[in-house]
């Protein structure tokens, strides 16, 4: 999820596509020969819950290009400090949190969660969400609209 290097997020096959922006995308990853050409760009969510707490959510990003064959998500930290999250991207054995703190939308509270690391990246256990799940549940997004 999240990459300190990145300067985009962009939703993988974990996020549900709830609107398409008619826009597109060129991106080019580390390597100039990792090229994806006309990556449309929308707004999606995903579902997550708390290993903690047990609590259920969908975390969204506005905006931002859809891989839909993509396995994860990529997170720009510097996009979710523009959006005003709180991000705290460093490992707990470098003295860091690990954690992510944001609004959630409509309501007066905010999420507070541990951060995973899973492969030398800090993420969130993510999966695609059920109809119901995208009409029910409480909405956190990490990006502007």
């Amino acid at each position: 999820m999240g990459r300190r290097g990145t300067n985009v997020s962009a939703m993988g096959r974990t996020s549900k596509l709830l609107e398409r922006s008619g826009r597109f995308a060129d991106m080019t990853g580390f390597v100039n020969d990792l090229v994806k050409k006309n990556v449309p760009i929308g707004s999606g969510v995903t579902y997550c819950v708390d290993k903690t707490t047990g609590f259920a959510f969908l975390l969204g990003l506005h905006e931002v290009p859809y891989l839909e064959n993509n396995q994860g998500s990529l997170l720009s930290t510097n996009q979710t400090r523009d959006a005003g999250i709180w991000l705290l991207g460093v490992l707990k054995r470098h003295g860091g949190n690990q954690r992510l703190v944001a609004p959630l939308e409509n309501l007066e509270e905010m999420l507070d969660i541990q951060l995973e690391v899973k492969e030398g990246l800090l993420g969130v256990a993510c999966r695609y969400p059920t109809k119901d799940e995208v009409e029910l549940l409480p909405r956190v997004w990490l990006t502007s609209n």
